[in-house]
């Protein structure tokens, strides 16, 4: 029984997998690292009305905007495209988030000089 349900879950994973688009996968985690690295080191209380708006919120909307220029480029118009797309924006975040900007964060020490 242990067995069937450990089977029944890695086959999900692995069809999961196999749904991501990894080209737009890698380009929206290094555009999202990309973008940030200027919010980093701003100011916080100085600019105007859009860099108050959370950072989550411009990378969600930027795997959004780039999920439709994927599209456009691809040609693909399913909905089934469409949802591995998100699926694909959905996991960019999630590995992001637990320890992806580990790494980033490490690289991006070693090439700009440190902030005062």
């Amino acid at each position: 029984m242990e067995e069937a349900t450990t089977n029944a879950m890695l086959g999900g994973f692995k069809e999961f997998l196999a749904m991501i688009e990894w080209p737009l996968f890698f380009v929206f985690i290094i555009l999202s690292w990309v973008m940030n690295i200027p919010r980093k080191y701003r100011a916080k209380d100085k600019g105007t009305w859009y860099r108050k708006i959370p950072t989550a919120i411009w990378v969600t909307l930027l795997g959004v905007l780039l999920s439709f220029i994927y599209a456009m480029l691809t040609e693909d118009s399913t909905i089934g495209d469409y949802k591995a797309y998100f699926n694909t924006i959905i996991f960019g975040l999630a590995v992001w988030k637990f320890g992806i900007h580990r790494l980033a964060d490490k690289l991006e020490n070693k090439l700009l000089p440190k902030k005062d």
